[in-house]
């Protein structure tokens, strides 16, 4: 996600890092990542080890640009960008020619990249999925599912139910976040909508699954497989991700950094793979890049470790473009009084249970007001 809605190449997110979401299919590169020496050789490792059944790729697509393609499309989500996505059975990915073409000619400010290892190799159990204003992906499994799906599949309302495409329990994790969040089943997933509603309908999530499959053993300590939940989602304003498993688990790895957007931004000096880049006509500055946030399984550049910080798991990372903006602003400030200052930001970051408790105490005022205007009446 990148502010001033500055747009870059799909491949440069894609493609070029020297260790793109691509590489991430059979090569891994985890760093700070400590797995306790006794887990049982039975027991799944939380990254899965080759990721080779299938790829895609979401991003955003401005109203105008949208209007050259669909002269006739109206409603264009009171002006807000639009999610596109393509997906891909080729192995490897980057020999299908759709994907060269959509990554050296689309461009986009948000861009979702996933590479997926699973069961029912199928083109409709690609991430990611969409729907409405949505991005979303999901890394991991819910245990249990597979024996009895229809436990989740009911408390899906009939409106998300339509969103559901293949077989998998990401694509029904989708249409229950979809549900929690237009609980009243309108189908207002188009509009606007806080970014708080988003992270509160995501815990809701988490909370009914923990619950869930609990009976059938998927939080066990004595079972080999257990449940994890790394999710991202995107609304092309807001950005949500989250790294959890159950509390006796490891989730699978997340990384996130606010400096490696511009190794992987060719428009600045360097290259992904530590060169100077040639330092040609037209290179900018470090100090002149943008706000901005990668997120990714695995850090994208490898070799630079300082740029990126493990998201523990049970957290959550939430932005915005408005965040960016600001911290645009910001940043200018400090520029104009001294163009020297070393200026950082960090998104928020909070625990799942710390969102839990801001849930709570918001519930609870708003029921004190509730009792405050009956008493009055």
């Amino acid at each position: 996600m990148d502010k001033r809605a500055r747009t870059l190449f799909i491949s440069r997110q894609i493609k070029r890092p020297n260790h793109s979401i691509l590489d991430q299919t059979a090569e891994h590169y985890l760093p700070q990542v400590r797995y306790p020496w006794n887990i049982p050789s039975n027991h799944s490792h939380p990254n899965a080890l080759s990721n080779l059944d299938g790829f895609g790729m979401g991003w955003y697509i401005s109203p105008s640009a949208r209007r050259e393609y669909e002269s006739q499309k109206e409603e264009l989500r009171n002006g807000m960008w639009e999610p596109e996505v393509y997906h891909s059975l080729v192995r490897p990915a980057w020999d299908d020619e759709e994907v060269r073409r959509i990554c050296e000619g689309v461009k986009s400010s948000v861009v979702f990249g996933h590479v997926r290892a699973g069961s029912n190799r199928i083109e409709s159990n690609c991430h990611p999925f969409t729907f409405g204003r949505f991005l979303f992906m999901h890394n991991g499994f819910v245990t249990g599912f597979s024996k009895d799906p229809q436990r989740l599949e009911k408390l899906i309302s009939p409106a998300a139910r339509k969103v559901v495409r293949g077989t998998t329990d990401s694509a029904r994790i989708f249409a229950l976040f979809l549900t929690f969040l237009d609980p009243t089943n309108t189908g207002s997933w188009t509009r606007p909508l806080p970014r708080s509603a988003l992270v509160s309908a995501l815990i809701r999530v988490v909370s009914v699954l923990y619950q869930l499959y609990r009976p059938l053993g998927g939080w066990s300590r004595s079972r080999t497989h257990w449940n994890s939940l790394n999710i991202a989602l995107s609304t092309g304003s807001d950005f949500v991700c989250m790294r959890y498993a159950t509390p006796s688990r490891e989730a699978p790895s997340l990384y996130w950094s606010t400096r490696a957007g511009v190794r992987m931004d060719s428009r600045y000096e360097g290259e992904p793979d530590g060169g100077d880049g040639g330092g040609g006509e037209g290179r900018r500055g470090r100090e002149e890049k943008r706000p901005h946030v990668v997120v990714a399984s695995e850090p994208m550049t490898q070799g630079r470790d300082e740029d990126w910080h493990l998201l523990q798991s049970g957290e959550i990372l939430d932005t915005s473009m408005d965040d960016l903006r600001e911290k645009l602003l910001e940043h200018e400030r400090h520029k104009a009084r001294d163009p020297y200052v070393k200026w950082t930001w960090k998104p928020r970051i909070r625990t799942v249970e710390q969102v839990r408790a801001e849930i709570g105490a918001v519930g609870e005022r708003k029921r004190r007001r509730t009792s405050s205007v009956s008493s009055l009446d």
